[in-house]
């Protein structure tokens, strides 16, 4: 018996059951369910999901749209009567996975793990399902198909891509990461996962060797400078198929529409139908049997509300549908292809757009950083089999991390002993093609001097005024003066270079300044800092600000 049940899997005969959207005969044959919505309904999924990419992406489109899934009833038969149940997870994921949607015939893909069996339960122990090349049985071009056999096996290599595993690079989930599940590292080889700081900035980093070994971290760095240049390989690449690629994006939301509208037509036409039915069936009722006839006009009457409910709602998600592109809007989109930049870097543009534009164009991004230096080697390997590679900088935490350092302090060096100002130096710098270790931009007077002080090219003038120089009478070291008078030094720094006092630096460049506040004239800066600022004082404050004249 069991051999005869395998010769008629062999032959692809053996049928228990069919899913959604197929019917089985009497006669043992397979068709595609002859209800038109049915069949609309899975070709819609097939379609949303090249769209969404995701299960769960069909999902929210099918509960968000009020669609049903068509489910026929197996109590009396495999033709039961057509049932349309509530979209769910499971539901959908098993209609991408099935291959009689393909046209194929499977036998023995789940076999029975005698090891995993629990006694009591003769269906316990099965796989989850095996790949086609692995069943017991399999035939191609068994089934009307709803999808061609290419189409099939690309949706399960994106089913498969969406798992979240160390060899798949994941669905495309929430993060601003823009490489997110497709960079891999340059020294082991694992996939390199996000890591964001408390401010929101993703860094990538190589962790599978320590948290599988307990090995040290592989490596990491941050993210901005990689996904700068990567960002713009893209763009260009972008460029040349830019307005195609608008105008396809144009025609699948209008294919999109189509198939929406075309959904609720049939099913408002399903519900006028099973209306002029029973409006039939209560007009064919004789008027003394009242007992029949108040049930039949109870029944035309909920049916006519119902096709009430669908207009209505139909007439809602045409409102929200966006409306058919005319020559006007194509000739906008033809204009903002042109400007693909601009789409890219544009608030509407959500970071999972640019993440899926990029999973399109790239396979992997292997990235190798320069453990004792700044820079990082990106090597971009494009879906089309290209190979691009580039060096980039990335932040690191001082100058002396930096590769070019030596000749950064040279150049420093020189720069001083010119008597170069700070301003001129940070200009001089960033056109030389130097910059930070870390994000700055570029360098500033307040970097020079820094650096020009941890170098020792120009020694600190000492605040002691037996090192420093000696003071005159009245003369008090700025920041002394600061505390006498409880202010900071930044506001006596702010006075003195708006002439409110008497001030002189010790030393030359970089020295200590030094306060004339002999006399009176602490008690004027006194009475400066204590007057309130408003309007009835202006008078009074114009006057404190004048310093008095130094004897």
């Amino acid at each position: 018996m069991h051999q005869g049940k395998l010769n008629k899997a062999r032959r692809g005969e053996l049928i228990v059951s069919v899913p959604v959207g197929y019917l089985k005969h009497p006669s043992g044959q397979v068709t595609l369910d002859p209800d038109e919505q049915a069949q609309g309904v899975v070709r819609l999924i097939f379609d949303e999901f090249d769209r969404q990419g995701t299960v769960h992406g069909i999902l929210r489109h099918l509960i968000a749209h009020g669609i049903r899934l068509p489910v026929r009833s197996t109590a009396g038969g495999s033709g039961g009567p057509l049932q349309w149940r509530p979209p769910g997870r499971e539901t959908i994921r098993q209609i991408l996975r099935h291959p009689i949607y393909a046209g194929a015939y499977r036998y023995g893909h789940r076999p029975t793990d005698p090891r995993r069996q629990t006694a009591g339960h003769p269906k316990s122990g099965r796989n989850s399902g095996l790949a086609a090349d692995e069943c017991l049985v399999f035939l191609r071009d068994r089934f009307p198909a709803y999808i061609s056999w290419e189409r099939f096996e690309a949706n399960q290599l994106r089913l498969a891509a969406n798992r979240s595993r160390a060899g798949s690079p994941g669905a495309i989930r929430n993060g601003t990461a823009l490489l997110a599940g497709v960079v891999r590292c340059g020294r082991c080889g694992k996939r390199m996962y996000v890591r964001y700081t408390r401010t929101g900035r993703p860094s990538y980093v190589c962790s599978t060797l320590r948290s599988d070994y307990g090995l040290p971290l592989c490596q990491s760095t941050p993210a901005a400078d990689i996904e700068t240049w990567v960002a713009e390989q893209v763009l260009s690449a972008l460029q040349p198929a830019a307005l195609d690629a608008s105008l396809t994006a144009a025609a699948a939301v209008e294919e999109q529409r189509r198939q929406l509208v075309r959904h609720w037509e049939q099913r408002i036409e399903r519900a006028r139908y099973e209306a002029d039915r029973a409006g039939r069936q209560y007009h064919a009722c004789e008027p003394e049997n009242r007992l029949v006839a108040r049930t039949l006009e109870q029944r035309w009457d909920e049916l006519l509300r119902e096709v009430a409910r669908l207009e209505a709602e139909f007439d809602r998600v045409r409102r929200t549908q966006p409306r058919v592109l005319g020559e006007a809007d194509r000739d906008r989109v033809r204009q903002l292809a042109e400007h693909v930049p601009a789409v890219w870097r544009a608030s509407t543009t959500t970071p999972a757009d640019r993440r899926q534009i990029v999973r399109l164009l790239i396979d992997t991004v292997v990235v190798t950083v320069d453990p004792t230096g700044d820079r990082a080697a990106i090597r971009v390997e494009w879906s089309g089999g290209a190979v691009q590679q580039q060096t980039v900088h990335r932040p690191v935490q001082g100058y002396r991390q930096q590769r070019d350092w030596p000749q950064l302090s040279a150049r420093l060096i020189a720069l001083h002993e010119q008597n170069r100002t700070p301003a001129e130096i940070a200009t001089i710098l960033q056109e030389a093609g130097f910059r930070p270790p870390k994000r700055a931009t570029g360098f500033t007077a307040g970097m020079v001097r820094r650096l020009v002080d941890d170098l020792g090219v120009r020694p600190r003038v000492s605040r002691v005024p037996d090192e420093a120089g000696p003071l005159t009478e009245g003369e008090w070291w700025l920041h002394e003066l600061a505390r006498h008078l409880g202010v900071s030094p930044y506001t006596l720094h702010g006075w003195r270079t708006k002439g409110w006092l008497h001030a002189r630096q010790v030393g030359g460049r970089g020295g200590p300044w030094a306060v004339w506040a002999g006399g009176t004239e602490v008690d004027r800066l006194r009475a400066l800092k204590e007057c309130p600022r408003v309007w009835a004082n202006r008078d009074r404050l114009a006057a404190l600000r004048v310093p008095t004249v130094r004897a």
